[in-house]
């Protein structure tokens, strides 16, 4: 996913395809009619995962793309939705605002890092 949210041109376009492609491989991991991977409560693959519900938003401002919409992902995007809106969890994450002022300045690094390890492919 990085790879997708930091470079560009024909290397981003296969990224953000292997991308949404892995998110769609979890999103299918979800429970049919259950919040949460283990079922209605939150379990050890929600916070195995739990990255997608705050961290790749964050990214995914920065970078200014979005790979997890509702539109794609629907059952995905909900389960981000509801995990982090439980007072347990919001409890643990950092401030969105904060972590975007204190990240915003490294983008340039990000995208230094992706083109990096997209050399090494």
């Amino acid at each position: 996913m990085w790879i997708a949210l930091w470079t560009d041109g024909k290397e981003q376009a296969g990224a953000i395809s292997a991308a949404k492609a892995n998110l769609t491989l979890i999103e299918a991991q979800l429970p049919e009619g259950k919040m949460f991977f283990g079922g209605d409560t939150i379990g050890l693959l929600d916070i195995a995962v739990s990255g997608i519900a705050h961290w790749m938003e964050i990214f995914e401002e920065i970078a200014g793309m979005r790979l997890l919409t509702e539109e794609e992902h629907p059952t995905l995007y909900r389960w981000a939705r509801e995990y982090t809106s439980k007072q347990t969890v919001r409890l643990c994450l950092p401030d969105k605002d904060r972590l975007l002022a204190a990240l915003a300045p490294s983008r340039e690094i990000f995208v230094s890092i992706a083109k990096t390890m997209s050399a090494q492919k």
